[in-house]
Formats: structure tokens, C-alpha cells, sequence
């Protein structure tokens, strides 16, 4: 089985290709069409969300709906002034300047962008002490994109200045069906109704996961291999219904506790996790799913977590 491979690219090139959020991609397709017609840079644009939802696929469209030059840079790459000053300075007319995770940015870093959105121009200070001198440097005309996975980290004055602000939340189970149909299609990979059901299962409500798992079913398939899809979604990471090992013992530790509830320090002693990975990694999706509840008395594992459990032991018992 051969694949041309410019058809296993996994990311869309154009707005026509993106799947989900209509909302976004029509402001997107309004604001291309007037900075082309006014022959002016696109508005500076902020996306917000979280990890694997498109924010720097739709960075890259909207360049190639410009037809213009981007630069990628993510925020921990710029650790010293030179490394800002570098990148601004390898700018040209219309250009756009990616910034990933902007929230990690210096605090510094971030106020000297403020003239480069508003006027084109980058104040810097040279020199030390009594000897320093304010010089400013001009800036071609470009278009600032950022992304975030943190918008309470930004400052106030740096959102203020975006004429564009998306919030690119986690995708419907009707959104990575379609995205799923659509790579099938791309990749000539057929997969039944109930297969692709389980991919959505398994995706979280990310594109990003959708596509690890339908890119390892098509790796066993041009290898003409045999692999169960719930072997291919086991070696990406997940169990059931999305859920992770790390989910699954975060969730059977608050099952055994008493009255199915248990504070933060309880969870980090009973399941050998650190605090920051439970709090950032586990329990965002758990909450949001609506199986684990944090109230003042502790976390709560919800009728819904544990008829979840539930229907996982089962599934485990007929697959034995």
C-alpha cells in the first residue's frame, strides 16, 4: 500500500480545508479579504484555548490566504533581548510573526511589543545606568498572531491591542467526525461507522489526537500489519473513552475513598502523582467531562465518573 505523502500532511493549508469553528473561520475570511482589498496587513490576532485545537494551523492559513511570509517562534525561544531584537529585525512588509505560547514571554519582552503593534517601531534602551541612550528602531508593517493556553496570564494592555481575539475551544464529537471523514477520505482509508465512533470517543474533543490515532490505523495499514483499532488507540495513549492510565487511577482512587471524596494532598499520597501533573494534566479534562467535581470539602467523583468506571469495567470483562 503506497500514499502519495504530501496527502499524509495532517495540517489544512486553507480556510476551505479547516474543519469546525465557522464562527472563526468566517471573521478570518472577512478580515484576509479586507487587508487584501485595502492592501494592508491583517489586524493582529490572538488565539486562546487549549493544546491541539488549531491554533497554529490557523495561524499558517490565514499567511497562506495572504500569501505571505510567516515566521513561527515560540515564546521560550526568546530568552535574551538579542533574540527579540532578531527576530523583529528579519521582518518585511506584510509579514506575519507567530508567537507561541505568548504567555511565556518576559514581562519586558511583552511591553516592548505595545509600539510594535500599535506604531511599527521598537524602543529600545542601550547602554547602562547613566550612560544609556533610548533609540528606536522603525519595524516593516506586519501582522502579530499569538496563541495561548493561559489568557489570564496575559497583561490587559497586550489583549487590548489584538483586533482579532478567538477563543478555539475543544471540538464537538460532530466537529472530529467530520474532521476524521474528511482525512479518510484524503488518505483513502475506510473505517466503519462504529471505528470512527470510537475514534471520536478517544479524541477528547482534539484534533490533535484524532489524527495521532488515525495516522498509527494508517501506519498498520501501508505496512499491511494487523492491529485491533483498540490496540491503536491503547499504543496512543488512551484506554476508554478518552480517558488515560492517569485518568483511570486518579478516578478508581477517589472511587475506594470514602463517600467518593478526597482532598488534593489524599490524591497525591494515594495515586504517587505530583500535585502540579494532577491539577494541570489530569483534572481539566475529568472536570470539564463532567466525571470529577471540586468542591471546598475536597474532589467529588460525580454519578456520571462513576457510572463511567462503571461501563469501563464492564467493557474490560468482555474483551477477557
Amino acid at each position: 500500500m503506497t500514499f502519495n505523502f504530501e496527502l499524509l500532511k495532517l495540517r489544512p493549508s486553507s480556510l476551505k480545508e479547516f474543519v469546525g469553528k465557522p464562527e472563526i473561520v468566517k471573521s478570518i475570511q472577512v478580515g484576509v479579504e479586507v487587508a487584501k482589498k485595502l492592501n494592508k496587513p491583517l489586524e493582529h490576532t490572538l488565539f486562546y484555548g487549549p493544546p491541539g485545537v488549531g491554533k497554529t494551523s490557523l495561524a499558517q492559513i490565514i499567511a497562506n490566504e495572504l500569501k505571505v511570509n510567516i515566521k513561527i517562534v515560540p515564546a521560550t525561544n526568546i530568552q535574551i533581548l538579542p533574540d527579540l531584537i532578531g527576530v523583529m529585525s528579519s521582518l518585511k512588509d506584510f509579514d506575519v510573526l507567530f508567537i507561541d505560547e505568548i504567555h511565556s514571554l518576559k514581562v519586558e519582552y511583552i511591553e516592548m511589543l505595545y509600539s510594535a503593534m500599535e506604531d511599527n517601531v521598537l524602543d529600545l534602551l542601550v547602554g547602562k545606568s547613566c550612560n544609556s541612550k533610548a533609540i528606536r528602531v522603525n519595524l516593516p508593517k506586519f501582522t502579530l498572531i499569538a496563541a495561548t493556553t493561559n489568557l489570564g496570564a496575559l497583561p490587559k494592555a497586550l489583549e487590548e491591542r489584538f483586533g482579532y481575539i478567538f477563543f478555539v475551544d475543544c471540538y464537538t464529537d460532530a466537529e472530529i467526525k467530520t474532521l476524521i471523514n474528511q482525512l479518510c477520505k484524503k488518505w483513502t482509508l475506510f473505517l466503519n461507522k462504529k471505528e470512527i465512533e470510537v475514534i471520536v470517543s478517544n479524541s477528547r474533543g482534539i484534533p490533535r489526537n484524532a489524527k495521532r490515532i488515525l495516522r498509527r490505523v494508517l501506519d498498520y495499514k501501508t505496512i499491511n500489519k494487523g492491529c485491533s483499532l483498540q490496540e491503536v488507540i491503547k499504543e496512543c495513549g488512551f484506554t476508554f473513552q478518552g480517558l488515560t492510565e492517569l485518568d483511570l487511577k486518579y478516578l478508581r482512587f477517589l472511587e475506594k475513598s470514602h463517600s467518593y471524596i478526597a482532598g488534593i494532598k489524599s490524591i497525591v499520597q494515594g495515586t504517587n502523582l505530583d500535585e502540579s501533573t494532577l491539577m494541570k494534566k489530569i483534572e481539566p479534562f475529568l472536570i470539564f467531562k463532567g466525571y470529577v467535581s471540586k468542591t471546598f470539602r475536597g474532589r467529588i467523583l460525580t454519578e456520571k465518573g462513576v457510572e463511567l468506571l462503571s461501563e469501563f469495567q464492564k467493557q474490560n470483562f468482555k474483551n477477557l
